[in-house]
């Protein structure tokens, strides 16, 4: 999923995803996974710094073609809600702007 986001994120941003950003959303994804106590990565490690990182982009050079859902919610109970519509979102995204041959699963 890394590389897949990587991938559409050099088509839709350009220049403005710099080469290094798929070694950080690894090392990021890794040490989140540590941080849940946990040895392996998991997709929910992945699209909790893909989210993050979604985020920074926006802020530093504003939306894509495609907007993610918003963050805002009330409740932290919610947390799980949102993040299973960001990966919903995300999923659509990667398919919509990726070919069958660029795809690694």
């Amino acid at each position: 999923m890394i590389q897949n986001y990587f991938v559409v994120c050099r088509r839709a941003r350009g220049d403005q995803l710099p080469s290094c950003s798929i070694e950080l959303i690894s090392a990021l994804a890794e040490n989140h996974a540590r941080l849940a106590l946990r040895c392996e990565v998991t997709s929910d490690d992945v699209v909790a710094i893909i989210r993050l990182y979604e985020e920074s982009l926006c802020y530093l050079y504003g939306y894509t073609i495609t907007r993610p859902p918003s963050l805002e919610f009330k409740d932290i109970d919610k947390i799980d809600d949102h993040m299973m519509i960001f990966e919903k979102w995300l999923n659509n995204y990667l398919k919509s702007l990726i070919s069958d041959t660029d795809r690694e699963e």
